[in-house]
């Protein structure tokens, strides 16, 4: 009987120094994988909402320029924008 418990304490003891590295090492994987889901879906998010700009931006009547606050320089201007200053 006293060799049994032995044996099932050793078995217990080996068992939690490999298990508690190997469940660490699963955790930040698990963690990983989450990180970069949450990534490609906020990417995904962007990609959208700059297409729904850019199209709003390109089928306004008016000309519209985009303008840097810091250099004052162009940045984006739309068809009207570059017709109405002979660029295009």
């Amino acid at each position: 009987m006293i060799e049994a418990h032995a044996s099932s304490k050793s078995i217990a003891m080996i068992s939690s120094t490999v298990l508690l590295p190997l469940l660490s090492l699963l955790l930040l994987l698990l963690l990983g994988v989450i990180v970069l889901y949450i990534r490609l879906y906020k990417s995904n998010l962007l990609i959208g909402k700059e297409q729904s700009f850019e199209t709003l931006f390109e089928q306004q009547p008016e000309a519209w320029i985009i303008i840097d606050g810091i250099s004052l320089h162009a940045v984006e201007a739309n068809q009207k924008a570059l017709n109405l200053f002979g660029l295009y």
